[in-house]
């Protein structure tokens, strides 16, 4: 295929992320995240449809604070979705070590992980098909989807978006 594999990043029940090399074409040498569907979900329709479905929406999302999807499809049998590597810590890295440190997250750092989520949310909230109708991953009724966050904004851990759906719930 187009990719090498070069570690696991990742591994959850539907798929593993892979710290990936591009090997040839115009980004050769690039690095990526390469999310793969675990060869037994392969087997259940609705999974392929899911991850597929994932994919699409991925490919509309245009905002700094949402990954970027650079490919999706079948690469040496496995279905892929290929995204930009982000660099750095994530979320659920600082909020365990701040955890294990047993310190709260300093004031600033909590209001520019909340201002970075809340845009990317708003970036989610507006989001359009190619047709220009509205996608709907946040639901009217305010009622934050918490799946469709954590694939969608770069945040590792469940319980950060759980905290911030909370939070988004209380001021709907």
């Amino acid at each position: 295929g187009n990719y090498e594999l070069l570690s696991v990043l990742g591994v959850g029940g539907t798929a593993q992320v892979h710290f990936a090399r591009v090997v040839e074409g115009p980004k050769k040498g690039q690095h990526v995240a390469l999310k793969r569907l675990h060869p037994r979900r392969a087997q259940d329709a609705g999974a392929v449809k899911d991850f597929e479905e994932e994919a699409k929406t991925l490919a509309l999302l245009k905002h700094a604070n949402i990954v970027r999807t650079l490919d999706a499809g079948v690469f040496d049998g496995h279905q892929c979705l290929v995204m930009e590597l982000i660099d750095g810590h994530d979320l659920g890295q600082i909020l365990r070590k701040a955890r294990a440190k047993k310190k709260p997250l300093p004031v600033d750092v909590a209001c520019y992980a909340a201002k970075v989520l809340l845009d990317a949310l708003g970036a989610v909230h507006g989001a359009k098909d190619a047709k220009g109708a509205p996608l709907e991953l946040v639901r009217a009724d305010h009622a934050v989807d918490q799946t469709v966050l954590e694939r969608l904004l770069r945040v590792e851990e469940p319980v950060t978006v759980h905290v911030l759906v909370d939070a988004l719930d209380r001021l709907a």
